[in-house]
């Protein structure tokens, strides 16, 4: 199913929403009508929530179906939520905010930027299950922002 949608006239739906084959991390903010929308043609269920207390979850989180990345940044609370609604989800200790950008990843692999460091890769392999390649594309290393899993 189809469903044009747009957030407050933006419809660059990938910085704000973080999706995998079964859960939907969306602003605290998303018009429930939105809710019900992605949650009807995604076949997700949708958990609200904020990363490092910003409604940008796709571009601050990163996952697939075995769990969730955000940066060091994330905000305990936040982290508890995601673990009461069941899911996995690892802080990665680099610098890096915007997980969602430098990391390109779906249940069978993951291209990450050759910027994270050997303990980043680590975590990456272990929650998502996963095995991680540095990589850039097209010269971006911000895969996540290039390109869709």
């Amino acid at each position: 199913m189809i469903r044009r949608i747009n957030l407050s006239g933006n419809p660059n739906l990938g910085v704000y929403i973080s999706i995998t084959d079964s859960v939907a991390l969306v602003p605290l903010n998303l018009p429930e009508v939105m809710e019900e929308n992605i949650k009807e043609a995604l076949e997700v269920e949708v958990l609200r929530t904020s990363i490092s207390g910003s409604s940008l979850a796709g571009a601050l989180a990163v996952g697939n179906s075995n769990g969730f990345l955000v940066s060091r940044h994330t905000m305990d609370k936040e982290i508890e939520a995601m673990q009461n609604a069941g899911i996995t989800v690892e802080k990665l200790p680099d610098r890096f905010t915007a997980v969602g950008n430098i990391i390109l990843v779906n249940d069978n692999g993951a291209l990450v930027s050759p910027d994270l460091s050997d303990k980043s890769i680590e975590i990456i392999n272990k929650v998502l299950e996963v095995d991680a390649q540095r990589a850039t594309l097209a010269g971006f290393n911000i895969l996540g922002s290039v390109a869709t899993a």
